[in-house]
């Protein structure tokens, strides 16, 4: 009698835990086609967009490994898509990418359409939060350095915060136990994430706010060259030593 118990609460779970997945799926292709297909314009700057596209595909698809575990540092590149071009090519960017590299890497469907979509809802939350913050700020008060910090920070935290509880909610409601030391773990994975990402936006204003003449494609290459280096050969490295 306990077996059966025990089963039928397992495929309660389990069935829950699907359905939400499926719901966070739906929800972020929604948000896919409003803010992202139906959002597009003309694309300026078109080879510093596919510098971006062409270095996120890289950084997605090979995590860097920190803390016992590995993670994407691919904000900065979104954030600087979205800045550049707009929350529809960032959107569209980020989950096309995403999306096929999941696809690439052979993972469940249920996985390859979860992960891009609520990556997606992510963005685009943490866009019309910072929008309303931002307009109860007195923004023109401050410099140009100062209001792109100010905005950077007021995305880059509800992105982070509302990402990792659409997943630690998942994995809440999946039968299998979700145990402190995993979720200790993947913490603080997330957060060498933000800090790294935080590091290299905030370094990104600072050399922006500097009268160095027109910015192009060479100056981009040469800006997230060093991101990209890093994430290769950190990647490289574990892979030769595994």
């Amino acid at each position: 009698m306990s077996l059966l118990v025990n089963n039928s609460s397992t495929q309660k779970t389990e069935s829950a835990a699907s359905k939400a997945m499926l719901f966070i799926s739906i929800l972020g292709f929604l948000i896919f086609l409003q803010f992202g297909l139906l959002n597009l314009t003309v694309l300026e700057e078109p080879l510093i967009f596919g510098f971006l596209v062409l270095s996120l595909v890289i950084v997605e698809l090979y995590p860097m490994p920190v803390w016992r575990g590995f993670t994407t540092i691919s904000f900065p590149l979104i954030y600087t898509i979205y800045i550049m071009h707009g929350l529809g090519y960032s959107v569209v960017a980020y989950a096309l990418i995403v999306f096929t590299i999941n696809l690439l890497k052979r993972r469940p469907l249920r996985i390859v359409f979860f992960n891009p979509f609520q990556l997606i809802i992510g963005l685009v939350s943490a866009d019309l939060i910072a929008s309303m913050i931002i307009s109860l700020l007195p923004m023109s008060d401050f410099s140009t350095l100062i209001q792109g910090i100010i905005h950077f920070t007021l995305v880059i935290i509800p992105f982070y915060i509302i990402n990792n509880l659409i997943v630690d909610f998942i994995l809440i409601l999946r039968p299998q136990h979700y145990a402190y030391k995993v979720w200790k773990q993947k913490t603080l994975q997330e957060l060498n994430s933000f800090w790294i990402s935080f590091a290299y936006l905030f370094l990104f204003y600072v050399l922006g706010s500097q009268n160095r003449g027109d910015i192009d494609v060479i100056s981009f290459f040469f800006f997230f060259y060093l991101l990209v280096v890093l994430v290769l050969f950190s990647s490289i490295i574990v892979r030769l030593n595994k």
